[in-house]
């Protein structure tokens, strides 16, 4: 099956955001913080979360219309805008998040008083990402179940 592959990326990548975010004392992640940082840590941790969250769900559309031999454009049209509302409230969720943790409180803790662009922007560059790779393995799937030859026939010239 072809879209294993994609599927496969997609959920590692948001394995290793949540193994960094909640495998604390581990060897792999103390080491990764200490050559990082603890806040580039994080801002990889946001780019893998938005890269992969919205790619599971656009690969989870892509299966559930996979049914048919040969998706119609508008199929590919709704895929897209429910890729586009997944992606968009992932954002939107994410800048509630950083917003709660600049005013409200950290995890329990005093508000951090700030709001953490860079974590936000690695989410908005990470969906940005997964959109340009389902794009792109939407219209390569699409393409290669209908190009059957590379030649011109007269009638189509």
């Amino acid at each position: 099956m072809k879209i294993c592959h994609p599927m496969f990326i997609a959920i590692l990548s948001c394995a290793l955001a949540l193994y960094f975010r909640v495998a604390e004392g581990s060897v792999v992640r103390e080491l990764i913080t200490s050559m990082l940082g603890p806040e580039l840590r994080a801002i990889i941790e946001h780019l893998l979360s938005g890269f992969g969250v919205p790619l599971i769900l656009a690969f989870l559309i892509l299966i559930a219309t996979k049914g048919r031999e040969q998706r119609s454009s508008d199929e590919e049209i709704l895929m897209g805008v429910v890729f586009v509302i997944f992606a968009l409230a992932y954002v939107g969720g994410s800048y509630g998040h950083e917003m709660s943790q600049a005013v409200e409180s950290v995890y329990g803790g005093a508000p951090r008083g700030y709001f953490q662009y860079a974590q936000w922007f690695a989410d908005i560059i990470g969906v940005c990402l997964a959109a340009m790779y389902t794009y792109f393995f939407v219209k390569g799937h699409h393409r290669h179940g209908q190009r059957k030859s590379f030649k011109f026939r007269p009638d189509e010239i």
